[in-house]
């Protein structure tokens, strides 16, 4: 049995994808759900659980059992792989020119896809014009997928009296766009 655990997905925005395409790096924020609760005394609990004690500075990352935060951390520890999920225009088997494809289907039939995040409005405008809808970012399936990060660094900060999450990742595989799923051809095509 390996140790090693399988990516997990994580919904990233246009403008956090955007950010990991051009830098190789973003930061994300997320709203802490529930919020940590404010005792009376100015103790600080987080799901029943003691995080803080009365600190000017009000922050998880100066409180001891920190680290079982992680457990409720929608981005996981840091070191954990994630696959991104983001708004995709997928066209359907067998669409278009077959040298126009850029993956490949669970299936192994050709698609053509373009990235929300990446398209400019001329190409979206052509994408409906031609039946292709977008794919909302929950919606996007495994094989689709372009980025996998890695988390570097969580912590969590208030602001505006408001908990969120601060994830920082960093992009693993080299490339903005897909593998190339299609043999080159050592021919040129007639």
């Amino acid at each position: 049995m390996s140790t090693t655990t399988r990516p997990r997905p994580v919904i990233l925005r246009d403008a956090e994808v955007c950010a990991l395409l051009a830098d190789g790096a973003a930061e994300v924020r997320r709203v802490v759900k529930p919020q940590p609760h404010e005792c009376r005394n100015g103790d600080l609990t987080y799901r029943d659980r003691l995080i803080g004690s009365a600190m000017p500075e009000r922050s998880w990352a100066a409180c001891g059992p920190y680290e079982e935060a992680y457990e409720v951390c929608p981005f996981g520890a840091p070191g954990a792989v994630l696959w991104v999920k983001e708004g995709a225009y997928i066209a359907r088997p067998n669409f278009g020119d077959p040298i126009d494809a850029n993956i490949r289907d669970h299936r192994g039939r050709l698609r053509v896809i373009g990235y929300a995040a990446s398209m400019g409005s001329e190409a979206v405008r052509c994408a409906t014009d031609y039946g292709v809808s977008l794919i909302p970012s929950p919606r996007l399936p495994r094989w689709a997928s372009r980025l996998t990060v890695s988390v570097a660094a969580v912590r969590v900060e208030r602001t505006d009296g408001v908990w969120e999450w601060v994830g920082t990742f960093r992009r693993v595989d080299e490339g903005s766009q897909p593998r190339p799923l299609i043999p080159e051809r050592s021919t040129p095509r007639p």
